[in-house]
């Protein structure tokens, strides 16, 4: 979804996970979702730093893709209720080079954005439904 003004805003949404599709693949390839700001995508690969919702850990990650979806050291933090079949909320405050992540009205990290346009939502191994999504720009 392209966001032709580079301008800092507030993301909130709703999204509920449902999965795994494949659940004799989850060892090999897990499921969940990641939401990224200021991305883009060249030849259908996502370009930007996700905040992941990742049920096969328990948790959320901060993950640079597409280089480090499945590299070492992008340890899920532990987070009650991160499971398939829940809703929850979201909130991403873009400042200039930073994403504020706020899950379920808990702050939970700061991801280092680019400099392009695009909300991202990638999907593995799952489908998610995404509601009540409003971008509100912030004024300086």
């Amino acid at each position: 979804m392209p966001f032709n003004r580079y301008c800092d805003y507030r993301l909130s949404f709703s999204a509920e996970l449902n999965g795994p599709l494949y659940p004799n693949e989850v060892k090999y390839i897990g499921y969940g979702y990641g939401i990224g700001v200021r991305g883009t995508t060249v030849n259908e690969v996502p370009n930007t730093v996700t905040t992941q919702y990742d049920p096969p850990f328990g948790g959320l990650r901060i993950v640079p893709i597409p280089c480090c979806a499945n590299q070492a050291g992008y340890n899920a933090v532990s987070f009650p209720g991160v499971t398939a079949d829940r809703n929850h909320s979201w909130l991403l405050t873009v400042i200039g080079s930073k994403a504020y992540v706020s899950f379920d009205g808990k702050g939970f990290g700061t991801m280092t954005v680019g400099h392009y346009d695009e909300i991202l939502i990638r999907v593995w191994n799952a489908s998610v439904t995404v509601s009540n999504m409003k971008i509100t720009a912030i004024r300086p």
